[in-house]
């Protein structure tokens, strides 16, 4: 399904070392940028995955909490740039909000299309989260009532 969305490369975090495969795949280099929605100790992997001044955004802690980080973690080894952008801050700034709203309805009516994965029962929200946990579902798992 990535690469049908133009993903070139794809590294599978919990199967490979990703650091390593990130460099092998820029000669070296590592990312410009790198997005790390995991979150926990895959943070400090994101960080070893980009070269010196790029960027990693921090989106997301499904696998625990950001850890505490020191400064010189992202210099003057790395020169790199560490954001924790956050969608509760265009809640918090409704023009903002409005304005991203606006344009996400737009790309989907320019044809962007979020493919469904499967669907559970909600009785069966269990069943959902053990195939979520346990990486056996692809799409946007939905919840029926």
């Amino acid at each position: 399904m990535a690469r049908a969305h133009g993903v070139d490369h794809i590294v599978m975090y919990h199967a490979q070392p990703v650091a390593a495969a990130v460099r092998e795949m820029t000669g070296g280099m590592g990312a410009h940028h790198a997005v790390d929605g995991i979150g926990g100790a895959m943070l400090a992997q994101t960080l070893d995955c980009v070269r010196p001044f790029g960027t990693v955004a921090s989106v997301g802690q499904s696998a625990g909490p950001i850890p505490d980080l020191a400064v010189a973690e992202l210099g003057p080894r790395r020169s790199i740039a560490l954001a924790r952008p956050s969608v509760f801050a265009y809640a918090a700034d409704e023009a903002r909000y409005r304005q991203a709203a606006a344009a996400f309805l737009a790309e989907l009516e320019q044809g962007l299309r979020i493919a469904p994965g499967p669907s559970f029962p909600l009785a069966e929200a269990a069943a959902a989260h053990r195939a979520l946990e346990g990486r056996r579902t692809s799409g946007t798992p939905l919840l029926l009532c």
